[in-house]
Parts: structure tokens; C-alpha cells; sequence
């Protein structure tokens, strides 16, 4: 896998995380989709569609976050960001 590099600061970016700034961006411009879409789905005020999932789920495997898209569909609860979903699933220790 290649090294990536951050747009703004030309610096190498090390690791990826669901906190990271600017990753929402980030995958609108990887997938195609737009950023509400990706917010909502993001903060758990919308389901993913099994479409949408799928988009999301290559921009997740390219920057290297765990996130599949079951995860997306079935796995976070109505309500849920990601972020809960994968601190709920790390302190089960299924991350």
C-alpha cells in the first residue's frame, strides 16, 4: 500500500482513525457521494443503503479502517454514530 499524504500539509499520513479530520471529505471525493449523505450516515441519522454501503466500504479498505459494509447496513443501530459502533465493538473486542 502506498503512502498517503495529507492534501492540505503535503505530510505523510500515518494511520487513519474515524476521528481523523477531514476523512468525511475525504471519502465524498473517493466514492462520489455527497458529503450530507455521508454526515448522515456518519452521525447515525440515516441507514446506509446497501449501495451507499458498498461505496463507502472501498473508501474505508483504501484508508485502511475496519469497517465493512455489514457493519454499515446491520450492525449500527438506528441512532448510532460509527464512532460509538466501533468503540462499542473494540471494548468487545471484535476490532
Amino acid at each position: 500500500m502506498a503512502t498517503r499524504f495529507n492534501p492540505k500539509t503535503n505530510e505523510p499520513i500515518k494511520k487513519l482513525t474515524l476521528r481523523s479530520y477531514g476523512l468525511q471529505s475525504m471519502i465524498a471525493r473517493r466514492t462520489g457521494l455527497s458529503n450530507p449523505i455521508i454526515c448522515n450516515v456518519w452521525n447515525g441519522k440515516r441507514r446506509a443503503t446497501p449501495d451507499v454501503a458498498a461505496k463507502m466500504e472501498e473508501a474505508f479498505i483504501h484508508y485502511g479502517i475496519d469497517i465493512t459494509r455489514n457493519d454499515l447496513i446491520w450492525g449500527v443501530k438506528p441512532g448510532q454514530s460509527l464512532i460509538e459502533y466501533m468503540d462499542e465493538r473494540r471494548e468487545e473486542g471484535r476490532a
